[in-house]
């Protein structure tokens, strides 16, 4: 069957399966599909409740890409208790869901996913960053981690050989200064090395 050729880079190996989670529970699910069909597999937390499931994740040892977007989605049980616990959720929690997946050690980067517009993506960040998540943490997650986690270390901001792509994030002013932070993002390709 022409429709299950094509899955089977995924289930031999060859090829990395993303599974989009809208939830904790559709999280549990892809770690469990992961596990039991042997998968090269990462999750990308467009919910934003990776923090729900943070032991299950832990003991998995699967990668997460982690959306800015802070927006609960219609399928969290923050969003169906009401406005004021979905406000309170996507203004504290959800930011907060960077800082506590580093706190577990688990690896993850940033990704644009379901970010509404281009300039909330560093803003968010920044979000994340007033939640607890240190600013050298969440300049690896945007820029050094996405390489490993997509098995292209050496190609992507991983490396610095001729012919790499190096991403990376500029603090144009410190917080702790007295002014907000903010980061300008600078993408090159190096030819000369």
């Amino acid at each position: 069957n022409p429709k299950y050729e094509e899955l089977q880079p995924f289930f031999t190996g060859k090829k990395k399966m993303v599974f989009l989670c809208r939830n904790k529970n559709d999280i549990i699910r892809a770690i469990k599909i992961g596990t039991e069909y042997k998968l090269k597999y990462l999750i990308c937390d467009i919910g934003g409740e990776a923090f729900r499931v943070i032991p299950e994740l832990k003991k998995s040892g699967v990668p997460v890409l982690l959306t800015v977007g802070f927006k609960s989605p219609s399928t969290s049980i923050y969003a169906q208790q009401g406005k004021d616990i979905r406000s309170e959720a996507e203004k504290d929690m959800y930011p907060a869901n960077a800082a506590k997946l580093a706190e577990a050690g688990i690896t993850f980067a940033f990704s644009s996913y379901s970010t509404p517009e281009p300039d909330k993506f560093m803003e968010n960040i920044i979000k994340a960053i007033e939640k607890g998540l240190s600013p050298e943490r969440a300049m690896r997650a945007n820029t050094t981690h996405h390489a490993p986690i997509f098995g292209a270390y050496g190609r992507i901001g991983g490396g610095y050989g001729k012919g790499n792509y190096l991403s990376t994030l500029k603090f144009v002013s410190n917080k702790y200064a007295g002014r907000p932070l903010t980061f300008r993002r600078v993408v090159f390709r190096l030819l000369q090395f």
